[in-house]
């Protein structure tokens, strides 16, 4: 049973909307495609492990793309399968070529083309997340049903190897579509001669739906990039043109002649994704190129809650239709 979805990370979206409105030739442009490139991999590999999670019976909890914080430090889990009678962490990995897991040093290599790669190594990143996890549960009086963690590797073209203590990797390390018969197999294991916490399951799926967060970065300040090197106004879904103009109840594009009636909210997801949640009417009228009140009806027409005290609009980006 899906409890939480997955929903495209925040991080892709801010460096898209970045990308596409960047003062051309920055020089910051190419990393932030080619890091771009990675977040859409790794959403990729995430989504396979979704499709194949979906045969799971019912009575597995499914909670994709969790985050919490924990002495002010954010941790992620992938995807978090919580039964009556255990807690299973599945951390996904989208890797092409060859990679190697030294258990001895733990070190992982990835070897693809002619060139290697020294990456964190996988177990320990779970590790650490269970940990986490462990400790943010037991904080909330959760303690109680026992963990365990899979290393996943998105393509099948991915080839495996192990120096060292090849069989500690096989209990953990296998391919997205082998994870259901994993998953099902460790708790019918557990199953035998035990009998599960139903009510201990419920209170961790509650609680972390009701605590988690979604991970975003501020890529204006992970790329190092001024703020006026950020281009306003308003993209034509048509041709992609920034600048559409406002009319009485639409936009129109003036390089390919579309019309909208909506374009402003892509807009005011870029701004949210780019400079955070809360705008003031000044900005929104800089941003989108409209007057006082064509701000207020559009800010308004889209929703939004307005804070008296601080004067500014609650930028949602669900309820925008961006995700």
């Amino acid at each position: 049973m899906f409890v939480k979805d997955r929903k495209v990370p925040l991080p892709l979206l801010a460096l898209d909307a970045l990308i596409a409105r960047l003062i051309p030739g920055h020089p910051k442009l190419g990393d932030m495609r080619q890091q771009a490139a990675r977040y859409q991999k790794g959403y990729n590999g995430e989504r396979k492990l979704d499709y194949h999670l979906r045969s799971l019976p019912e009575r597995f909890a499914v909670l994709n793309d969790v985050g919490l914080t924990i002495f002010g430090k954010q941790f992620q889990i992938d995807s978090l399968i919580v039964t009556s009678h255990a807690i299973y962490i599945l951390e996904v990995k989208s890797f092409e070529g060859t990679v190697t897991f030294d258990t001895g040093l733990k070190q992982f290599i990835q070897a693809n083309g002619e060139k290697l790669h020294g990456r964190k190594y996988p177990i320990t990143q779970v590790e650490n997340i269970q940990f986490h996890f462990l400790r943010w549960l037991q904080m909330r009086g959760l303690a109680g049903l026992p963990f365990y963690y899979y290393v996943l590797f998105a393509e099948p073209s991915t080839i495996i190897k192990v120096v060292g203590d090849e069989g500690a990797v096989r209990k953990v390390v296998s391919y997205v579509d082998e994870a259901p018969l994993r998953l099902m197999k460790a708790d019918k294991w557990l199953t035998e001669g035990r009998s599960g916490n139903n009510q201990l399951k419920n209170r961790v799926v509650r609680t972390v739906m009701e605590g988690y967060e979604d991970f975003q970065k501020d890529m204006l300040r992970e790329f190092d990039v001024d703020a006026q090197d950020i281009l306003p106004g308003v993209a034509c879904s048509a041709c992609g043109t920034l600048g559409m103009v406002r009319l009485r109840y639409r936009w129109r594009c003036g390089k390919c002649g579309a019309f909208s009636r909506d374009a402003h909210l892509d807009a005011l997801c870029d701004w949210a994704l780019l400079f955070g949640k809360e705008i003031t009417n000044r900005q929104c009228r800089d941003f989108l190129g409209v007057g006082r009140s064509a701000a207020h009806s559009l800010l308004s027409g889209a929703g939004l809650s307005f804070q008296k005290g601080k004067r500014v609009w609650l930028l949602d980006i669900d309820k925008l239709g961006r995700r």
